[in-house]
């Protein structure tokens, strides 16, 4: 049996409004005014919500945060997240294919799950709004990690008791940043990009397999 792994931000879906919902959260939730211009993703050590708020508040702040502290910025971009999905629907949409995919990887020899950076509130509002539906899948999500690598190492455990086995013969992650390609090669397990945006940022580190969404026909060729 094999295991595919999916991100959700740009992997699975593409949410126009994702930074200004954060940064607004910062603002509102914990008193941190950014500006688009000076705010990154991935220019933090962890890129999941909990880490790159943590590393925000912390640097702000100039001591560790308080537990109560993040929390007040997750409900903010929580809260932010669902008023924008709600009124500029247009502006989050799945990646082409992306339902065939979870799909056809949860088949015969093949199963599959969701590792991702986000809160769990947030990613199931994008995936509600992108209209994805999960049905069954487990997914693992930065509620209680900071780091990708925990989160995708808890996915693979709780996989392996779902389907009562001890190791799978492929793990694949399905990701868009270069933070999820070199996780993947940490933990050494093969790794597909997806360039639905035509960044060109994973070509330029050299990743050999893009696809630039999930009808792209290659897809089909690493099922077996």
């Amino acid at each position: 049996m094999n295991l595919a792994l999916f991100d959700i931000d740009g992997t699975l879906l593409n949410a126009d409004f994702d930074y200004e919902c954060y940064l607004e959260a910062l603002k509102t939730g914990a008193g941190i005014n950014i500006s688009r211009d000076d705010f990154n993703w991935d220019n933090y050590n962890d890129v999941t919500d909990l880490g790159i708020t943590r590393d925000v508040l912390r640097e702000f702040y100039k001591r560790e945060p308080y537990s109560e502290e993040i929390e007040n910025v997750r409900k903010d971009y929580i809260n932010n997240l669902y008023e924008s999905s709600v009124k500029t629907p247009d502006k989050i949409k799945p990646v082409p294919g992306s339902m065939m995919a979870l799909d056809i990887f949860n088949k015969e020899n093949w199963k599959a799950g969701i590792a991702t950076g986000c809160f769990s509130g947030s990613a199931e509002i994008k995936l509600n709004a992108a209209g994805i539906v999960i049905k069954n899948l487990v997914i693992s999500d930065s509620d209680e990690y900071i780091s990708k690598i925990d989160i995708i190492r808890d996915a693979v455990t709780k996989i392996k008791k779902k389907e009562n086995t001890c190791a799978f013969g492929k793990i694949i992650y399905f990701g868009d940043r270069k933070y999820d390609y070199f996780i993947s090669r940490k933990l050494d397990i093969d790794f597909i990009g997806i360039d639905s945006n035509n960044s060109g940022e994973l070509q330029c580190l050299g990743v050999k397999n893009i696809l630039a969404d999930f009808e792209d026909k290659r897809l089909m060729e690493y099922l077996h």
